[in-house]
């Protein structure tokens, strides 16, 4: 910024040097009047061009430039809540297909002490008022009517709620 005021104010200077220059013999007439005034004001005003670069540079050298923004990341979904429920109570499946479990709020991710790694969770979405949560091992935990109940595939689930639609 402070380059592009310099060579304003040089312009100026040097457009006001000419138009003295072009005044030296006209200064009888009118206009030699007006080219010896507008030399002086264009003088003055590359004088003052000059000026306010060389506080643009100061100030820059005194003041750090401003941090950097970064986006926050998004907010986490809220926790969906389960009816209580023991572990390992079914609901009845469709032919072919493993029927899903009915997930507690204490058990809804096997944890590390009871031997199987946990599956994270990679996703959380809501459809008019039903809500699912989608594990990393391809299972998925869907809010139904008959409470939390896990499907092992997406294909599982997409059967349960088309042989259950209302």
């Amino acid at each position: 910024m402070p380059i592009l005021t310099i060579v304003l104010g040089v312009a100026l200077i040097v457009a006001a040097l000419g138009s003295l220059w072009a005044s030296l013999n006209l200064v009888p007439t009118e206009m030699g009047l007006l080219y010896g005034i507008s030399g002086v004001v264009l003088l003055g005003c590359g004088a003052i061009v000059l000026a306010i670069a060389a506080l643009i540079a100061r100030i820059g050298r005194l003041v750090p430039p401003p941090p950097k923004i970064v986006a926050a990341p998004p907010p986490a979904a809220p926790e969906i809540e389960a009816p209580k429920a023991e572990i390992g109570e079914t609901a009845a499946a469709p032919a072919g297909l493993a029927a899903p479990t009915l997930v507690s709020p204490a058990g809804r991710e096997p944890g590390p002490g009871n031997g199987r790694a946990s599956p994270k969770i990679i996703g959380r979405y809501a459809a008019g008022e039903a809500s699912y949560v989608l594990f990393s091992d391809g299972s998925i935990e869907a809010e139904t009517d008959a409470g939390a109940l896990r499907f092992a595939t997406l294909d599982d689930f997409k059967s349960y709620v088309t042989t259950h639609k209302r």
